[in-house]
């Protein structure tokens, strides 16, 4: 079976902001009401420092931060809570294609809140993060680990506790699904676009993990270079996620 997910950025967009209207509208977004709000709508950027973060491998990741990005006012009652995370190698400037008055989407009804997931670079990844996580010393974060901190940004910084829907694409699309089987009572709907609750066997038989997973990180500086039956590999120097053994660890745990 043939993976309809497109695997680029560029391709990533394009079909999100074709598609994510037509599904999530027609599935899930018509059925949504809300106090509409006036104010012309407005997008902020932040972070919101996490502190030391447990992971659920059970690693503390220091002074942790949590990008993210609204769009919209939040209603009186704090009853129009749109979550839209990022995807696997998204950034939260990525999800903006499909956000827009009109749209599914709306920030003139919701308001929207596009948090980054670790690893992506703005969210703590290996390349913002200092020593002793720094680069291919990064320590394995999980969906889990991303819903936990998303949770706690709703609550810490916007004082929700009802959100009316979380939707999301591929990577993303898996949040969406964790965040109905683990905050039940939290999230009134999910609007999965194009992804899975649990990554594929055949996306870690194609991603090389048993040698990158075995690479010797001591080695430049954390980069993790090393020869193997496949040539030279190392761990991806830059904030990008760490897919496959982040996979093993969902697939390991029963949400």
């Amino acid at each position: 079976m043939i993976d309809p997910t497109p695997h680029d950025n560029k391709t990533r967009r394009g079909f999100l902001k074709k598609t994510s209207g037509a599904i999530a509208g027609a599935v899930v977004m018509q059925t949504l009401s809300c106090t509409t709000v006036t104010a012309k709508p407005k997008s902020t950027e932040g972070n919101f420092k996490l502190g030391d973060y447990k992971l659920d491998s059970g690693e503390v990741l220091a002074d942790a931060i949590l990008g993210y990005e609204t769009h919209g006012e939040l209603n009186a009652d704090k009853s129009n809570v749109i979550l839209y995370p990022t995807w696997y190698t998204g950034r939260h400037m990525d999800n903006r294609a499909a956000i827009g008055e009109g749209r599914a989407l709306d920030p003139a009804k919701y308001f929207i809140i596009v948090p980054d997931m670790f690893g992506n670079g703005l969210s703590s990844s290996p390349n913002n993060t200092p020593s002793p996580h720094d680069r291919g010393r990064f320590p394995l974060t999980t969906t889990y680990d991303n819903i936990r901190a998303q949770k706690r940004l709703c609550e810490e910084v916007f004082g929700i506790n009802k959100i009316r829907s979380v939707v999301g694409f591929s990577m993303s699309a898996q949040q969406a699904f964790h965040w109905g089987a683990v905050y039940p009572e939290m999230v009134q709907s999910i609007a999965p676009i194009c992804g899975s609750a649990k990554t594929s066997p055949s996306r870690l038989a194609t991603s090389g993990r048993d040698e990158t997973g075995a690479a010797d990180r001591s080695k430049l500086g954390g980069w993790g270079l090393r020869e193997t039956s496949r040539g030279r590999i190392a761990s991806i120097p830059h904030g990008v996620m760490r897919l496959v053994p982040v996979a093993d660890l969902l697939s390991q745990r029963k949400v």
